[in-house]
């Protein structure tokens, strides 16, 4: 059977990663996975590219790059300016990260959300789709059911766990910090050049 690997957010991480481990494994004798295809959906992949895009997208709503929508959330000429000022020092600081440099990595977590994604936030509109507002912060979504259902203790017993699961948790995020600048992108020109799919 074919297999296929979808995820979205910070899976983007995840999916380049393992995917390409799966693919090189198929491909030097080890275990082989039938691999056809990979889809991420709004995922954190090229940090670096997408950070220093985040102010126009804010501002004119994607229409810059050929966005439809009729107007950006940042509509503060000079938070605009700031956050177009910031996108320097934000991706040289990406770009030192990928060199390797884990101090580059966690100023480039500092700075780059303070200066890219804040004032974003600080709109009251969702940052997963610019047309509503964040109905239910910190991920404009009610989690409530999920969250209801993996601390049942039924749920916990299948899956042997004994923790309460929480749908944002500051302290797992923190511990990302020096990995949430990585750039995954890189693992797709292998793959594509194999005819393995790859929908971003």
């Amino acid at each position: 059977h074919d297999f296929f690997i979808f995820c979205e957010s910070y899976a983007g991480h995840y999916v380049p990663a393992i995917s390409h481990y799966l693919w090189q494994q198929g491909k030097s004798g080890g275990f082989k996975v039938p691999l056809k295809g990979i889809g991420i959906g709004n995922g954190l992949t090229d940090r670096e590219e997408q950070y220093k895009r985040y102010p126009d997208m804010a501002h004119d709503g994607g229409k810059s790059e050929g966005g439809t929508l009729e107007k950006g959330v940042i509509t503060n000429v000079l938070v605009y300016v700031a956050m177009k000022a910031a996108t320097g020092l934000c991706t040289s600081q990406i770009h030192s990260c990928n060199a390797n440099s884990t101090n580059a990595c966690t100023t480039a977590y500092a700075s780059c959300n303070y200066a890219e994604l804040v004032p974003y936030q600080l709109t009251g509109y969702n940052p997963y789709d610019m047309r509503i507002n964040c109905e239910k912060p910190p991920l404009c979504y009610d989690f409530s059911l999920v969250e209801t259902f993996l601390n049942a203790q039924a749920t916990q017993q299948q899956l042997g766990g004994s923790k309460n699961w929480g749908s944002c948790n500051r302290i797992v995020n923190k511990a990302f910090q020096n990995d949430w600048m990585r750039n995954y992108h890189t693992a797709f020109p292998d793959m594509l050049g194999d005819g393995i799919h790859v929908l971003i």
